[in-house]
C-alpha cells in the first residue's frame, strides 16, 4: 500500500542543502530505493517554516517575466528544482468558496474529489495544514485501458497528509482521492522524472471503472505504427496483435485490443 512515514526530527535543512542531500542518494530516474531513502531529508526541510517564502520573495524580485519560466505544471505548483533525475515542487491546496464564480474549474484545476492514479513515483510531505486522501491500489497490468473498463479497487485507507507526514505514492498502483482542505495547505514534492510510460486514469468510484484517460503515451513511432497495421496486415499480424494484448505495456495492450476489433469488421486481409 501507499507508505506513510512519521519522522520526528527537529532537524531542519535549508534548500540547497536539501537538494544536494537527496541528489547524493538519487542515482538515476528509476532509483525508487533511492528516493524513498530522502524521507528523512523531506521532513527535515518541512521543518524548515521559512525557506519557502524566501523562495518565493526571491523569485518575485527578480524579472517577473521570468518568474517559474520552466514551470511546466499550472499555477498550484512552484517548481524549486529540476536535474536529470528528479525534481522538487511545492503544492498549495486553498480551500474554494461554493459561491466562487468560477468554483467548477478550480475544483477541476486543484483535482478535488478526482479518483486518480500517477504514473510516476512521488514522495510528499505535508508543510502547512492538512488535507484529507482516500486510498485504493489496484492492478496497472491486468488494466487495458478503455473507458468504462471495470478495474477492481481495493481500499486501503483514509489518511490525513499533515505537517511533517511524509507519504510514497507508487506509480501505476496506487489511486488517491484528495478532499479540499478546511485551510490553506501546502506540501513539498520530489518526484523522479522518470518516463511516463503508462497510462494515468481518472476513476469512477461509485462504478469502479476508468471513467477517463488523463494520460495516453502516445509515441510517434509506436503510434504511426499501430496507424499502419490498421491498413496493412495479414495473419500473422493478427496473432502477433492476439499475443501483444498481453503485454506489460498498457499502450500497446489498448491499441492491440482496439486493433483486433477495428480489423475483424474487414475481411480484406493481405
Amino acid at each position: 500500500m501507499a507508505l506513510s512515514f512519521y519522522h520526528n526530527s527537529i532537524q531542519t535543512l535549508d534548500l540547497n542543502e536539501f537538494i544536494l542531500n537527496i541528489d547524493s542518494k538519487i542515482k538515476s530516474v528509476y532509483d525508487i530505493d533511492g528516493l524513498l531513502n530522502c524521507s528523512t531529508d523531506l521532513r527535515c526541510l518541512a521543518n524548515n517554516k521559512t525557506f519557502f517564502i524566501d523562495y518565493l520573495n526571491s523569485e518575485l524580485s527578480n524579472d517577473l517575466d521570468l518568474f517559474q519560466i520552466g514551470n511546466r505544471y499550472s499555477s498550484q505548483s512552484f517548481m524549486l528544482f529540476r536535474n536529470e533525475k528528479f525534481y522538487v515542487r511545492v503544492n498549495w491546496w486553498p480551500i474554494i468558496e461554493t459561491d466562487n464564480l468560477y468554483y467548477d474549474a478550480l475544483i477541476d484545476n486543484f483535482s478535488y474529489n478526482s479518483v486518480h492514479d500517477h504514473n510516476f513515483p512521488l514522495l510528499t510531505v505535508g508543510y502547512k495544514g492538512a488535507y484529507t486522501t482516500r486510498l485504493w491500489e489496484y492492478e496497472h497490468d491486468s488494466t487495458i485501458g478503455f473507458i468504462g473498463e471495470k478495474v477492481e479497487m481495493n481500499f486501503l485507507e483514509q489518511t490525513e497528509l499533515n505537517v511533517g507526514k511524509v507519504m510514497f505514492y507508487r506509480p501505476s498502483k496506487d489511486i488517491h482521492k484528495q478532499m479540499m482542505p478546511k485551510e490553506l495547505s501546502i506540501s513539498i514534492n520530489i518526484i523522479l522524472d522518470s518516463p511516463l510510460d503508462k497510462m494515468q486514469f481518472l476513476f469512477n468510484e461509485n462504478e469502479s471503472c476508468i471513467e477517463k484517460i488523463l494520460y495516453h503515451p502516445i509515441s510517434n513511432n509506436l503510434g504511426s505504427i499501430f496507424k499502419f497495421i490498421e491498413v496493412y496486415n495479414d495473419n500473422e499480424t493478427i496473432n502477433l496483435l492476439e499475443s501483444m494484448t498481453k503485454s506489460k505495456d498498457s499502450f500497446i495492450r489498448l491499441e492491440s485490443y482496439k486493433l483486433l476489433y477495428t480489423i475483424s469488421k474487414d475481411d480484406n486481409f493481405f
